[in-house]
């Protein structure tokens, strides 16, 4: 290949990959103390949006980005199932304490 590239008169260079771009593997734990707002998952969703429709990216940072939108998806609707079970555990608290003061003035 590289004697076809010199009679057409092609200079071929290869570069190392980026040290950010070899393959390693992670097994911190992960920690968080608070919630992400869905507008934070919805905008990390977009820069993955944007950044997949430049062109030349390799497999590995096509793949990264299939999973940073993945899990932004997944965060987003199960944020959502939260907030409701929330809401529906701070009305049991309401009934509860009605009840009680109810059974309270009954007796």
């Amino acid at each position: 290949m590289q004697k076809k590239a010199s009679r057409l008169g092609v200079n071929v260079v290869v570069h190392p990959p980026p040290p950010s771009l070899q393959m390693m593997t992670t097994s911190a734990k992960l920690e968080t103390k608070e919630l992400i707002t869905v507008q934070r998952a919805l905008e990390i969703l977009a820069a993955a949006l944007e950044k997949s429709v430049n062109p030349g990216l390799d497999s590995i940072e096509i793949q990264r980005l299939n999973a940073v939108s993945t899990l932004a998806r997944t965060y987003e609707n199960l944020f959502a199932r939260f907030m409701q079970y929330k809401e529906i555990e701070k009305r049991v608290v309401e009934l509860e304490a009605k009840y009680a003061r109810l059974a309270k003035e009954k007796t």
